[in-house]
């Protein structure tokens, strides 16, 4: 949550993790219905959506994640109380970095507008590779003792 300095509070974020994001996804309306149907009962005007991207091809995941939002209403999972208006890829206006997509959804809700600004981050690490061989070799190769 963010709040003012006297901590009236003025914007709530939501984070999650997402490795990929198909049609039949359900992680991402979960928690859009959580932070626009049941966390801001104080109706704020702009909230946050942070998603920890975990894909091994982020490009690939942002598109899907784009196509998906876009059909938001479209979901039967989504509870469309606050319907999308549109969604669209801000990268640039705000994210010029290749690692960080910012996408701005506006939803309306009982008569006005409320913005979710989903920053998307490439949080994906490759294993090392030479690291996991080395270990793989360790383990069905034992050194060998010498008795003397």
């Amino acid at each position: 949550m963010i709040r003012k300095e006297n901590g009236t509070p003025i914007s709530i974020i939501e984070a999650f993790r997402l490795d990929s994001c198909g049609k039949e996804n359900r992680v991402v309306s979960s928690h859009l219905n959580k932070l626009l149907h049941d966390y801001d009962t104080a109706d704020h005007e702009r909230n946050y959506i942070l998603v920890y991207a975990e894909a091994g091809n982020f490009w690939s995941l942002w598109k899907h994640y784009l196509d998906y939002v876009n059909e938001l209403n479209n979901k039967p999972e989504f509870e469309g109380k606050y319907p999308l208006i549109g969604f669209e890829d801000t990268e640039k206006k705000f994210s010029k970095k290749t690692e960080i997509k910012v996408g701005l959804a506006r939803h309306e809700r009982e008569g006005s507008i409320v913005e979710v600004y989903h920053i998307f981050i490439n949080m994906y690490v490759a294993e090392n590779r030479a690291t996991t061989k080395n270990a793989n070799q360790e383990k069905n190769n034992p050194p060998q003792l010498a008795l003397i």
